[in-house]
C-alpha cells in the first residue's frame, strides 16, 4: 500500500498477493489496482480523454501509472484496463523520456463523485512480459481531481525470474 496526499493505492494479483505473474498466458496476469480516497472529504473525478502527463486540460481528471523502466514499453502498450464503478472508464498509453511508456486512466462520459474512504478498482489484464530481474517503483500519479492537489504515490516492486518471471510487491 502506498499513501500520499490523500490517495492510497494497492497492487495485488487475483490471489490477493502483491505479485504479478509474468507469463505468456494472458489470463495468468490479472492485477487489481485499488485507489482509495483518503483525503478526508469528497473528490470529483472529472470526465476526460487520456492525455500525456502535464497535458490534461483543466476540467478533466486522470490517473497515471508509471512503470519507470521495470518492464519493456511494448508490454505496457498491451495492458487492458477495466474499472469500477462499472463503465465510463477508458485508458491509453503515452511515452515519457524519463519513465518510458505509461498508462493513463480517465472517466469517459460523466463526472464521478468519489466519497472519502471509497475505492476505485481497476483490473489490468494482458500483462505479458519477460523483463529481466530488477527492482524499482511503480508510480501512481493524478491530475485535476477536484479539491486535491496533483501528486504521486509509489510502490516498490521487484522483477524476479522464476516460472515465467514475477513482479513481487515490497511492503
Amino acid at each position: 500500500m502506498a499513501v500520499n496526499a490523500g490517495i492510497d493505492f494497492t497492487w495485488v494479483n487475483k490471489n490477493g498477493e502483491a505479485v504479478i505473474i509474468s507469463s505468456a498466458e494472458t489470463d495468468a496476469n490479472e492485477v487489481t489496482l485499488t485507489i482509495t480516497n483518503q483525503s478526508g472529504g469528497n473528490l470529483t473525478v472529472q470526465q476526460g480523454n487520456p492525455a500525456a502527463y502535464g497535458s490534461m486540460p483543466a476540467g478533466q481528471s486522470a490517473f497515471y501509472l508509471f512503470f519507470n523502466g521495470l518492464i519493456p514499453n511494448a508490454d505496457i502498450a498491451n495492458i487492458v484496463v477495466t474499472g469500477s464503478p462499472a463503465g465510463n472508464w477508458t485508458s491509453g498509453t503515452f511515452v515519457d523520456a524519463n519513465s518510458g511508456q505509461y498508462l493513463v486512466i480517465t472517466r469517459q462520459q460523466s463526472n464521478l463523485s468519489w466519497a472519502n474512504e471509497q475505492s476505485l478498482v481497476f483490473t489490468l489484464t494482458n500483462l505479458v512480459t519477460q523483463a529481466a530481474e530488477n527492482e524499482g517503483a511503480i508510480t501512481l500519479g493524478w491530475q485535476n481531481l477536484q479539491t486535491l492537489e496533483n501528486a504521486f504515490a509509489q510502490e516498490i516492486v521487484s522483477v524476479e525470474q522464476g516460472t515465467g518471471g514475477i513482479f513481487k510487491g515490497k511492503r
